[in-house]
């Protein structure tokens, strides 16, 4: 049975939008990134991934197919919480991330460190 729980309210800074939502189920997690992840949000990303890492798990997926934006520090979070992952021996994967944000993590060459799949397989 998988529940959901929302992280983080809906955050609104001006015209950008973003939210963090979790579906939990008993062997995997995902959390989904909704919006821009812009450097007022960051934080809230590498909290999140780094309690789920410290949470019983064994797959950590991170949805980012309703991405649009993401900077720097928004990256940051992504590998914080891929190394309390691999610490912990949890997979942690990113999941159908758009055109523009796989084209920022090919920049930073972040898709040759964090395992990015297409779709979400069970």
């Amino acid at each position: 049975m998988e529940s959901l729980r929302l992280d983080a309210e809906l955050t609104v800074i001006g015209n950008i939008k973003f939210q963090i939502r979790e579906h939990v189920s008993a062997t995997r997690t995902r959390v989904q990134l909704i919006g821009s992840c812009t450097m007022e949000v960051a934080d809230q990303v590498r909290a999140c991934l780094e309690r789920v890492a410290a949470e019983p798990t064994r797959s950590l997926d991170v949805d980012l197919s309703e991405l649009d934006f993401i900077e720097s520090r928004g990256l940051g979070g992504l590998v914080a919480g891929f190394v309390r992952c691999r610490r912990r021996g949890i997979d942690m994967r990113l999941i159908a991330p758009r055109p523009q944000i796989r084209r920022i993590l090919a920049i930073t060459r972040l898709d040759q460190i964090l395992p990015i799949h297409d779709a979400e397989s069970t």
